[in-house]
């Protein structure tokens, strides 16, 4: 009996991983410092034109982080090299309370963002993506990052 049921947990799980639609893509920062030039870079494949798509960004943030927000420059790149930008302004703590949004992690100083970009996307021609994740800020090298991440939902 309990073979049985472990056999059922582990295709349970088996099923939820084989059906998502998210195409997630993190890089992490051992040494919590992220460097204007060390963006993330990941790849991805359109199949369909007609698919919308959703694009989420993960952060991950120490108690270090000495700013209340970050900005970001993100960069898709079509298949065919034309390049579109956009800088986005991520608020991570209320600048009255002092209080961070994000959620905590457990027994650490690390708290966790998560925040819809775009939705409703289709791209305008098939084949292979890029999306690139910059920071932007004033300062060459961020202490208090310890990932970012980027996912690419089918809606």
């Amino acid at each position: 009996m309990k073979n049985k049921s472990l056999l059922f947990l582990f295709s349970l799980v088996l099923i939820f991983f084989a059906c998502s639609n998210d195409e997630c893509y993190r890089k992490y920062f051992p040494n919590k410092f992220w460097a204007y030039g060390d963006s993330l870079e990941p790849k991805f494949n359109v199949p369909n034109t007609e698919q919308a798509y959703s694009i989420k960004l993960k952060l991950d943030i120490t108690e270090d982080y000495q700013y209340q927000n970050i900005y970001l420059l993100f960069r898709v790149i079509q298949p065919d090299g034309k390049v579109q930008s956009s800088l986005t302004n991520f608020v991570l703590l209320d600048n009255i309370s002092g209080k961070w949004f994000g959620s905590k992690k457990w027994f650490s100083k690390e708290y966790h963002y998560e925040k819809t970009l775009s939705k409703g996307i289709k791209f305008p021609a098939e084949g292979e993506y890029k999306i690139r994740v910059i920071q932007y800020m004033r300062d060459d090298s961020l202490r208090g990052i310890s990932g970012v991440g980027v996912c690419v939902v089918r809606e």
